[in-house]
């Protein structure tokens, strides 16, 4: 999958956008690891939810500011 993305990422894209794909892609790991040891605790935490809201708007925010800087 991050193959098909380097192919369609131009090597010329923002920094903005680099870095807002590289912290959805933190957000989603850091929430995966949490998740697997809470699950093999027997816990949950209201927080799980947060990240994935956070890695989610850091992808919408990446895709968009991507979608912005191609039609300039």
């Amino acid at each position: 999958m991050l193959a098909m993305l380097a192919k369609i990422t131009p090597a010329y894209t923002t920094r903005l956008v680099r870095n807002l794909g590289n912290s959805a892609l933190a957000i989603f790991v850091s929430w995966a690891i949490l998740n697997g040891i809470l699950e093999i605790a027997g816990s949950d935490s209201p927080y799980l939810t947060t990240y994935l809201y956070a890695g989610v708007a850091c992808t919408i925010l990446s895709c968009a500011a991507y979608i912005r800087h191609q039609l300039a």
